[in-house]
């Protein structure tokens, strides 16, 4: 888990204005996902075995040159264990709490209390084998020809 501050964030779909955990500027290898229901997860990218795992199996596929996606938008959905309504998690922006877009026009300065985040888990992705997270991985990308 981590402490983290709660600042004003205005969506630019429809303008409005809410609070959200925001990691600052010198968070370097530090991520907050995101879930459609707006559950917020941490993770340390430094700390987190899982992580570094998926960047190795996405470099085979770079080397094949058929990877589509990248590891920011798939790492979630691929690694992380779902909220409890079962949404994904994504790297990505907190969504509005009236809109559900995740496109942030500001992020204010203002801060209020910190909140703890919990931190991701990987409890079905560590119980998976290599071949069963090669073929999940398989699922995620866009592997074939060009449609």
């Amino acid at each position: 888990m981590k402490l983290i501050p709660k600042t004003e964030h205005t969506c630019s779909k429809c303008s409005t204005r809410f609070y959200a955990p925001s990691l600052n500027d010198f968070s370097y290898g530090e991520f907050l996902l995101w879930s459609a229901s707006g559950e917020c997860r941490y993770l340390n990218a430094f700390e987190d075995s899982t992580y570094k795992e998926v960047i190795k199996l996405l470099e085979e596929y770079e080397k094949l040159h058929i990877l589509r996606k990248s590891l920011q938008e798939i790492y979630g959905e691929l690694a992380c264990d779902p909220d409890e309504k079962n949404l994904c998690f994504h790297i990505t922006n907190p969504p509005c709490p009236k809109c559900r877009s995740t496109e942030i026009s500001s992020i204010g300065g203002q801060k209020i209390e910190a909140c703890t985040v919990p931190n991701v888990t990987h409890i079905f992705w560590n119980a998976l084998t290599y071949e069963g997270k090669k073929h999940r991985l398989n699922s995620l990308v866009n592997c074939g020809n060009d449609q």
